[in-house]
């Protein structure tokens, strides 16, 4: 019996290895005029733990940044003047239990600004 709990502790414990830590990796593609205001919702509830980022900032914007409203948090993007190119953002949303992070996300946005 005791080498049953202690496989079964063991199981646990090699389970919950680091992997579990890894950022995951996801993309969208967006594309909007350089008159337009891109908003995209995260999430509709605001966590205790945690949060979201920017981990890599767009390079041409007036405004890039994360807004907490009272229907969610939202990464909003608005190109510079008569800017029309390729843009890169990515956010990062950490998932916490309030002492440690135990998974990331990290999501890049190519958003495609034309006239």
């Amino acid at each position: 019996m005791r080498n049953f709990v202690f496989i079964i502790i063991s199981i646990f414990l090699f389970g919950c290895s680091g992997e579990s830590l890894k950022a995951q990796k996801v993309q969208d593609d967006y594309s909007i005029s350089n008159t337009e205001t891109l908003e995209i919702l995260l999430a509709e509830a605001i966590p205790i733990e945690g949060g979201y980022s920017i981990s890599q900032q767009a390079e041409h914007f007036d405004v890039s940044e994360i807004q907490y409203r009272d229907k969610g948090i939202y990464y909003v993007y608005v190109p510079e003047a008569d800017f029309t190119g390729k843009n890169v953002v990515k956010i990062t949303r950490a998932d916490s239990n309030g002492a440690t992070v135990y998974a990331k996300t990290v999501t890049t946005y190519k958003i495609d600004v034309t006239e």
